[in-house]
């Protein structure tokens, strides 16, 4: 039975009292209601929300207080009462049920009313309505504040200084400072009880006594109580957020106190404050001191000085979250009303700060254990819980599989379910319905023993199911159970595998979608406890040797780790560098649009941007139309955002007859130009120009210049590779504000005399010129650039922007042959200028500079991946890209997604029972442009069948295998050409899901 309500209690306390005898209402009149509604203990003892008084004898005095009203009961004595006449007649009359409705009948109950309201009460949910549609239109939480007060108190009555008192403490005196002349006091009193906004049926106020009450109904529930007073807390933070809360105001984490959990959470409420002890030596106050002051005064002081330090440095309007000391749930949310202070309180807690409670309690965001910390990844999720911006947590889970399989993965994906268990051997396996002991949160349903981390109750049950079991082990499954179990609906799961010596690898990740199950028909024989999960990408990509070592523990709770639990490299690898459901975009960046955002979300989640950073060089790879031409290109797209720099991308496809002089430099055929001369000024708009003007009218034959000297000339600084002397030597054909000395020998008649910079010695800081009678050659050939190269120069010469090179098909080109020598210098840890080569052809320095990237994409259908040469292997981090049949789940693929389940069931039909096949699924880019059962039957006949002919060579048997003989004549080994005849679209659809059991 739960707690009776106000209504439901009334004609109780009269039965109760029908003897006419005086009765003691907390003990005659309560005991009388315990038994009447079979009240269990916990029911008995259970507290209200905004006090320590039991709920149901909070109800029980509301009820006796109503049946006083209406002279059905009197009061005799203190905490004593007695049935009146009236009462005695009423009970003769028999009523089904007494309300208040039926004690409206009674004038002395109306008057009563009368003098607490202008009208009848006003009941829970038009209370709710008005403080959401109300308050959100004002421009100050003035009556935020006023009902939250209020509806802290025992009697919802305050004065009208205290409550001015309050909303000051939280409108600050900046604000007042904008109105110089205006009353504080008056400013708020106009708002609260003036004109056509004064809220007369919610807030009394008594002009005599000058207190404000709050009017609500007895049978407003503390379940209620606690919503409306939510509500109001939320306004005030978002008024808090958005009005007053400047850029230096923190937001800090606080756990209330130590063992038991949570010991100075009601000290924190009754006195309004926050605060901390610890070590004695810290006893003193902290205000204006640094970190290593605090350090300084003594070792005890030492360990605690960062929280300490941030204790002392809360100031006016920072946000304080209170939390019990477990990483789940945030208790309260505060606004500091004042500085850090420190008072010698021998009872308490020495370092506080004055706060208003908002009354904001959420499971949604992680605590934490430490004492108090400032938040910096955290702040912008609370900043957008507190605004309500369309709030919605994730949490996230690192789960390992295994260190030398993949089957446990791939169960996962074929079952869409995550599985958990425990088990010493097979016939003691613990197959408990975890759902009796943990609630919808992971938190215990059974109260804990004082100082105890784990349930007794399921002790009890794990011993039960495994007598042989450790007190040690017990804990350890206990601790295991409880995070599966808080693992809930929405967050995010990131499966991973591997060790120190056999390396990592993730092998994708995605979304729970379900509560928590127990499956005791298992074919494992101990994965019983399952939730599912729709996986969003199943992308594999090795991680790097050198990350910390983790979940190599035997116990199962070390192989299922919460963000928080991670290293702070396994994060950055698993999830990108933040926990981010939030952009972290600035305002300074490209704007990109929803999904563009969630692409590049996913991109760093996945790592490929560390990558590029670490490496430089990577590489896509997997089967035809999984997307990694595309992903490359918004790869490019979302580094510019990230990096907020400028970004530039060429694109080239390599062919079996691609080479060196394609890619980096070599001779072609002159071509003639009927306007070649050699006075012809080519580059007379280039930036160069006014050096060439210079130059051709000196009238010298020689002419020595510094390099201070060229830049008064050109009026820019020359780039650093000219100061090298690098730039200013080679034969080049000009380009406009290309290569200096080719540019001024075409445009002023002058070349660079060699023996000035045919070396580089780092003291010269000066060119020689000399005159050049002729600019012709009478060879048929010129040396020309590739696009490498051409690159190559441009990002040397603008070192603010990143250039990137897309190799479509990278396998498809003779890797040794096209690079050369310079595949040495691909390494990140060889670019530069120290690490330079000379060309085969110009004789020149080259190095690639650190500013340029290049990612290639890789078609594995052909097994051409082992033709790889190992060394460029060593230079590029691989990615495999396969299938990914959600990306028909975005909104611009809609009418796809129909189609959706027919690619899924595709892949399965081909992989089964061959995992060797892993690079002959078809990809989800086939599927991208299908809107009608015509699309679908086209696509099929034209490109999918073909791509699973060349696949399997044309081997029948197998494409039957994979979609069934009603598409493959059996006897035949072709076509069923009929069901591919343009009016049967949709009877092809229908069949090929039916044979692929889609």
């Amino acid at each position: 039975m739960t707690i009776p309500t106000f209504t439901q209690v009334l004609k109780p306390i009269l039965e109760s009292l029908r003897d006419g005898e005086e009765h003691e209402t907390s003990k005659d009149v309560a005991d009388s209601i315990c038994k009447k509604f079979n009240l269990t203990e916990e029911e008995i003892n259970r507290p209200k929300d905004s006090g320590p008084e039991p709920l149901y004898l909070n109800i029980l005095r509301w009820g006796v207080l109503a049946l006083k009203h209406a002279l059905l009961v009197e009061q005799t004595g203190r905490n004593r009462i007695k049935i009146t006449k009236r009462g005695i007649d009423v009970l003769k009359q028999n009523p089904d049920i007494i309300d208040e409705e039926f004690l409206k009948q009674f004038p002395e109950y109306l008057e009563n009313r009368r003098k607490k309201s202008s009208n009848d009460l006003f009941d829970f949910n038009h209370l709710k309505q008005f403080c959401i549609e109300r308050f959100a239109k004002t421009d100050t939480p003035y009556r935020e504040i006023a009902i939250k007060s209020l509806i802290e108190t025992e009697t919802f009555t305050i004065s009208r200084d205290e409550l001015v008192n309050n909303i000051r403490k939280i409108i600050f005196p900046e604000y007042f400072r904008k109105y110089p002349t205006a009353n504080p006091t008056e400013m708020i009193m106009e708002y609260l009880v003036q004109g056509k906004n004064l809220a007369r049926n919610i807030l009394d106020y008594d002009k005599k006594n000058k207190t404000f009450t709050l009017l609500l109904s007895h049978d407003t529930t503390d379940e209620e109580i606690n919503e409306i007073r939510s509500i109001c807390g939320k306004s005030i933070v978002k008024w808090h957020i958005n009005k007053q809360m400047k850029n230096e105001n923190n937001i800090y984490i606080i756990v209330a106190g130590s063992n038991p959990l949570g010991i100075w959470l009601k000290q924190f409420h009754k006195t309004k404050t926050v605060g901390g002890n610890y070590t004695k030596e810290a006893h003193l106050d902290l205000t204006g001191k640094s970190k290593s002051d605090i350090e300084s005064i003594g070792p005890a002081a030492k360990e605690d000085a960062q929280e300490l330090f941030n204790l002392s440095n809360i100031k006016r309007g920072d946000i304080i979250a209170v939390t019990k000391g477990m990483t789940t749930g945030i208790e309260d949310f505060a606004i500091a009303v004042g500085d850090y202070r420190f008072e010698d309180d021998v009872n308490g807690y020495r370092h506080k700060a004055d706060v208003e409670f908002l009354n904001i309690r959420t499971n949604k965001i992680n605590g934490e254990r430490k004492g108090i910390v400032r938040c910096e990844t955290k702040k912008p999720i609370i900043k957008q819980f507190l605004l309500d911006q369309n709030f919605e947590f994730q949490n996230y889970w690192a789960i390992k599989t295994g260190d030398k399989t993949n089957q446990e993965w791939e169960d996962m994906l074929l079952t869409k379910e995550i599985a958990f268990g425990y088990y010493s051997e097979p016939s003691k396996v613990l197959d408990i319905d975890l759902s009796k002991f943990y609630d919808e949160n992971g938190d215990y349903k059974h109260e804990l023993q004082p100082g105890k981390k784990v349930s007794q109750e399921l002790k009890d049950e794990i011993k039960k199911k495994d007598p042989t079991v450790s007190p040690t082990d017990i804990s350890w499954r206990a601790i295991a159970f409880q995070k599966f179990m808080r693992v809930k609906k929405n967050d995010i799961v990131v499966i991973w595998s591997g060790s120190k010596s056999l390396g990592f690898k993730i092998h994708g990740y995605g979304k729970v979608t379900s509560e928590y199950k127990l499956d005791s028909e298992d074919p494992s024989g101990f994965l019983f406890h399952k939730k599912t999960v729709e996986w969003i990408n199943t992308v594999e990509i090795e991680l790097p040797e050198n990350l910390e070592k983790i979940g190599d523990s035997e116990y199962v709770s070390q192989k299922l780790m919460n963000y928080h639990e991670l290293p702070n490299s396994w994060k950055e690898w698993l999830f990108g560098t933040k926990h981010d459901n939030i952009s972290d975009m600035s305002s300074s960046k490209e704007e990109l649009d929803p999904q563009m955002k969630a692409e590049c979300n996913y991109f760093k989640k996945k790592g490929y941007l560390k990558i590029l950073e670490n490496k430089k060089n990577l590489i896509f790879y997997g089967p035809p139309g999984t997307g990694k031409t595309r992903v490359a290109t918004e790869l490019v797209k979302c580094w510019k955002n990230s990096k907020n720099k400028k970004t530039e991308y060429e694109s080239v496809t390599f062919h079996p007859s691609y080479s060196y002089e394609d890619f980096i430099e070599g001779y072609r055929p002159k071509i003639e130009s009927d306007n070649e001369s050699t006075n012809n000024n080519l580059v007379s708009d280039g930036k160069y120009a006014k050096l060439g003007e210079y130059l051709k009218n000196s009238g010298d034959k020689e002419i020595v210049v510094t390099f201070d000297e060229i830049e008064k000339i050109l009026g820019f600084e020359l780039p650093y590779s000219a100061r090298e002397h690098r730039a200013w030597w080679g034969n080049e054909p000009p380009k406009d504000g290309g290569q200096p000395q080719r540019a001024i020998w075409i445009s002023a008649g002058y070349k660079v005399k060699k023996g000035s910079v045919s070396t580089v010695p780092g003291d010269d800081s000066k060119v020689t010129f000399e005159k050049n009678r002729k600019n012709t050659t009478s060879s048929p050939y010129v040396l020309e650039k590739g696009i490498f190269k051409i690159l190559k120069e441009k990002a040397e010469q603008n070192e603010d922007t990143d250039y990137f090179l897309i190799i479509d098909e990278i396998n498809r080109g003779n890797i040794s042959k096209i690079l050369g020598e310079l595949i040495s210098l691909l390494e990140n840890n060889y670019r530069g200028p120290k690490h330079k080569r000379i060309l085969a052809y110009s004789k020149k320095e080259f190095f690639i500079p650190e500013n340029l990237y290049i990612i290639g994409t890789m078609n594995t259908a052909d097994k051409s991946l082992v033709q790889i040469d190992a060394a460029l292997r060593r230079r590029f981090a691989f990615v495999e890209l396969l299938p990914n049949p959600s990306v028909l789940d975005l909104k611009q693929f809609s009418k796809a997604k129909k189609y959706k389940n027919i690619l899924e069931n595709l892949n399965k039909k081909i992989l089964k029972g061959r995992k060797e096949f892993r690079d002959k699924q078809v990809g989800h880019s086939y599927f991208l442009d299908m809107e009608t059962d015509e699309d679908v039957q086209f696509i099929f006949k034209y490109e999918i069948i073909p791509l699973l002919q060349d696949y399997f060579y044309y081997d029948y048997g197998i494409l039957r295998e994979i979609i069934g003989d009603s598409i493959i004549m059996k006897d035949e080994d072709r076509l069923n050409e009929e069901i591919f005849e343009s009016k049967n679209a949709s009877k092809f659809v229908e069949t090929i899901k039916k044979e692929l059991g889609a």
